[in-house]
């Protein structure tokens, strides 16, 4: 009897509203069939969003990848033409890679610069609110004493053995 291996990859993904300049919050999709016509069926499911409006883009650096959003649309390489996740610029072989996607056909809202300054003003406040605060520890760390073999002090002498 021959055992049959399934491949799943697991993703995280963030719907990106492009009229509000809003992200989603995060989801996480555990795949069998790593094509993009498959994430974008499943995305449908979750979403709503007819499949063949699902837009796709790849998000660079580590989870959670805060990008700004006012630097979404522009910075992010939507729709590649390529049919595999682990092509380039997808390039997505391993678990924990996040995707966003939005719905082609929601208009991009032009802000003023004043409405960016607050969108990023937003974007800052929160970030400051999830950054882990750093504990200082308050007593003094004692030096570490390493002894080798032939190394000879009077403390060894007097410990039992």
């Amino acid at each position: 009897m021959e055992v049959e291996q399934i491949t799943l990859l697991q993703i995280y993904l963030r719907r990106w509203r492009p009229s509000t300049f809003q992200l989603d919050p995060v989801l996480e999709l555990i795949l069998s069939d790593w094509t993009l016509a498959n994430i974008r069926k499943e995305i449908s499911l979750i979403s709503g969003i007819d499949e063949g409006n699902v837009s796709l883009a790849k998000v660079r650096g580590q989870f959670p990848c805060n990008i700004p959003a006012v630097d979404i649309e522009d910075e992010m390489h939507w729709d590649p033409d390529i049919v595999d996740v682990s092509a380039f610029p997808m390039a997505v072989a391993d678990d924990g890679a996040v995707l966003f996607y939005k719905d082609r056909t929601e208009p991009l809202a032009v802000l003023t610069d004043e409405q960016k300054k607050e969108v990023k003003e937003k974007e800052t406040a929160k970030l400051q609110k999830t950054k882990p605060a750093v504990k200082i520890p308050s007593k003094a760390e004692r030096p570490l004493k390493i002894y080798t073999v032939g190394d000879h002090d009077s403390r060894l002498d007097s410990q039992p053995n």
